[in-house]
């Protein structure tokens, strides 16, 4: 009977302490707002904080029902799974839509031009499960096997170069390097945090793609936003206050503009990873490299990610390069570099026009928060989600003078 509760002790405790913020914050607010005002009395005009309290009223109307929405979310899984899979599509939408656009400019409808969309989509998804999953799982299964083989190959030439440059000088004795290192690989304590991490990220990773609830949803989701876009956008102007439908051509210039950062960003970024992926696997593969193929898939999945996701491609390609020579190592090393050159100095600021106007430093912090937060899922749209956030504010200081 307890288990049928709307809400259990804890969640009750939980929105209670939430709520009891929210309004301890806005005292705190309305308090800072009388006491500038008693304030601005006693100081010269041109030294006084102005505050309008009409901007004020729109800020508290716009953000209550977020935080409340918020406060829902987090407590009730199926919120969080219905709003996630509506976000997602959202963001799926405004990928599509220039390609359903391009669609209907062909004189097909929404709706046909969507199905289609669906149509070659799955062609590419059973292309790929064809002609590229049975490469990467042989691939992947061969690398499972000789793990221990390589980790073998990499004793030796650790012991080799440390008998070489005479490492016993600084302490270290060659002859237990083996040892050591076999330990290190033994210990159980990492094989299993290892091992749990990579279930976590593989759970993590199919909790998003592969649920079949979560995937339903946002295949119908995106499918009605897409299909029945015009109509949506209507009825949402028809529900906005009169004082917004005033300035309704400055909000549909806002919604352009916020199309377009959201589409120049994932499409650049997918093609950046597309090129890096395929420059990889094919370097890696002249280079005569094992599991050349799993490296640039890997890599054209990571690049998605800025900054961080080339290292992911980097790191097991500098690793079974050096397994077959130290020199074939430093060469990948270097092409690599010189890969991520070409990707961000020539071929980044054509595909990605003028950026999404972050700071490199914003992108990284955007990126770490994200990964915190929401898995890899998060890393990949932060930046998207703080461009628009920047879009937003940019477009309301140009025109509203904020």
């Amino acid at each position: 009977m307890g288990d049928l509760m709307i809400f259990k002790n804890s969640d009750f405790f939980e929105v209670l302490k939430t709520f009891f913020l929210i309004t301890l914050t806005a005292l705190v607010g309305l308090s800072a707002y009388y006491l500038i005002n008693v304030g601005n009395k006693h100081v010269d005009e041109n030294k006084r904080i102005i505050i309008y309290s009409s901007k004020v009223k729109k800020l508290i109307i716009v953000l209550i029902p977020i935080i409340l929405a918020m406060v829902l979310i987090s407590k009730f899984s199926i919120l969080k799974a219905v709003t996630g899979a509506l976000i997602f599509s959202l963001a799926l939408s405004i990928i599509l839509n220039p390609m359903v656009n391009w669609f209907r400019s062909k004189g097909l409808k929404p709706a046909q031009a969507v199905i289609i969309l669906y149509v070659i989509m799955l062609l590419v998804l059973i292309f790929l499960v064809l002609m590229v999953m049975p490469t990467f799982v042989g691939e992947f299964k061969i690398f499972v096997m000789s793990f221990d083989d390589y980790l073998v190959k990499l004793s030796n030439i650790l012991e080799e170069f440390a008998i070489n440059y005479r490492l016993d000088r600084f302490g270290l004795d060659a002859k237990n390097i083996d040892l050591d290192f076999s330990k290190f690989f033994a210990d159980e304590s990492i094989l299993n945090n290892a091992g749990k991490w990579f279930d976590s990220v593989m759970k993590g990773f199919s909790g998003v793609t592969s649920k079949f609830f979560s995937l339903f949803l946002i295949l119908v989701f995106t499918f009605f936003i897409l299909s029945e876009k015009d109509m949506l956008i209507e009825k949402f102007i028809d529900v906005m206050p009169k004082q917004f439908k005033e300035d309704i051509d400055e909000y549909t210039e806002l919604s352009h503009q916020i199309n377009q950062t959201v589409v120049d960003f994932m499409k650049g970024r997918i093609l950046m990873a597309l090129f890096v992926g395929v420059a990889t696997a094919i370097f890696l593969t002249i280079m005569d490299i094992d599991f050349a193929i799993i490296i640039g898939i890997v890599t054209f999945v990571a690049d998605i990610i800025p900054y961080i996701g080339p290292f992911l491609g980097f790191l097991p390609a500098v690793f079974f390069a050096f397994i077959a020579s130290p020199l074939k190592a430093l060469i990948v090393a270097i092409v690599f570099m010189l890969i991520q050159w070409v990707e961000n100095n020539i071929i980044g600021p054509k595909v990605l026009s003028d950026g999404v106007g972050l700071h490199p430093i914003v992108v990284l912090m955007c990126i770490i928060i994200g990964g915190g937060m929401f898995g890899v899922i998060g890393m990949i749209f932060a930046v998207p989600a703080v461009a628009i956030a920047y879009t937003v504010i940019k477009f309301f200081i140009e025109k509203r003078k904020l």
